[in-house]
């Protein structure tokens, strides 16, 4: 018996240094882009590969931070083409850690004019990417040392198999694209995200349904995240994120039928409310489609900004 606790006890302990190694292994830029190149997550690498080699693209520039409606809803190339040079950061799923991390990744190479994000009420959880690309030391940066069980439990087994992939690759050159083929502006329309990622029509046809809510599961799920992942260090992460910037605004999105609250639409609302009406403009309740974001960018954004606010000066208007 007493050998048998013994060789328990060391494979426990060799099994736990073994893990801590993998938890605070620095996974490569070029591991994360691979790992999400065609993806429904490949903005992620998208995002990386620009402040990697496109420095010049970010300098002076707004950009965009948020989840699917800003990756879709924001045509940085109509806001571009109207003079306002702009960039869409925009990542699928909400995670108030991954607009921080790309904060702060951005700056480290560039100074952009202005940061705009679009998520009111950040979300509780960690993004599910939040694993393969923030690193347990740079969680302790963003949150002042304040993480919990909750955050370590839904952290650790990911990062940890993360790590195991990584260290794989390294041995069999699995770890890097050479030359990913990604397109040229930030923007992914909800049509072509669901085209390139769903197979078949009735995947597509399925995607658009509504889904029935099962309220108490939502509830507890409400309960959980904010009171057991983030909780209010939800805010904290947006304030750190905006105080990086030189400047930042929130602009909310809008939903179908529904407008944003808020007085930063302004004499826009008569606008904006006749684009949320108009179900030929909505792929579907959440996201517009892309004459739908093409008409919400060019006649909604872009004059806004460029009322509200000077790149050149970088005086805050707003």
């Amino acid at each position: 018996m007493k050998l048998f606790f013994k060789k328990f006890f060391l494979f426990l302990g060799c099994t736990s240094i073994l893990s801590l190694i993998l938890f605070f292994s620095n996974l490569s830029d070029q591991y994360k882009i691979a790992k999400t190149y065609r993806t429904s997550y490949e903005k992620v690498g998208w995002n990386l590969h620009q402040v990697q080699t496109n420095a010049a693209l970010l300098e002076s520039a707004v950009i965009f931070f948020g989840d699917s409606r800003t990756q879709g809803n924001v045509n940085d190339s109509v806001l571009t083409s109207g003079g306002l040079k702009s960039v869409n950061f925009g990542v699928n799923h909400r995670g108030p850690d991954l607009e921080w991390y790309f904060t702060k990744r951005v700056h480290e190479v560039a100074t952009p004019c202005l940061c705009v994000f679009t998520n009111t009420i950040p979300h509780g959880g960690i993004h599910k990417m939040s694993p393969l690309v923030i690193s347990p030391l740079e969680y302790l940066e963003a949150i002042d040392r304040n993480l919990g069980i909750s955050w370590l439990l839904n952290y650790s087994p990911y990062k940890i198999a993360f790590s195991i992939g990584h260290r794989a690759g390294n041995l069999f050159s699995g770890n890097s694209i050479t030359n990913p083929d990604f397109q040229r502006f930030g923007q992914v329309p909800e049509s072509d995200f669901i085209r390139h990622h769903l197979n078949t029509p009735a995947q597509i046809e399925k995607s658009k349904e509504v889904p029935e809510v099962d309220y108490a599961r939502k509830l507890w799920r409400n309960f959980l995240r904010q009171h057991y992942f983030f909780g209010t260090q939800n805010e904290l992460l947006r304030r750190k994120s905006m105080d990086l910037c030189n400047q930042s605004i929130i602009i909310p999105m809008p939903s179908f039928g529904t407008p944003p609250e808020g007085d930063i639409y302004g004499e826009y609302k008569i606008e904006l409310q006749s684009i949320c009406n108009n179900s030929d403009l909505w792929f579907d309740n959440g996201h517009l489609n892309q004459s739908g974001a093409k008409k919400f960018t060019s006649e909604i954004l872009l004059p806004i900004l460029k009322d509200k606010f000077s790149c050149d000066s970088l005086e805050k208007q707003l």
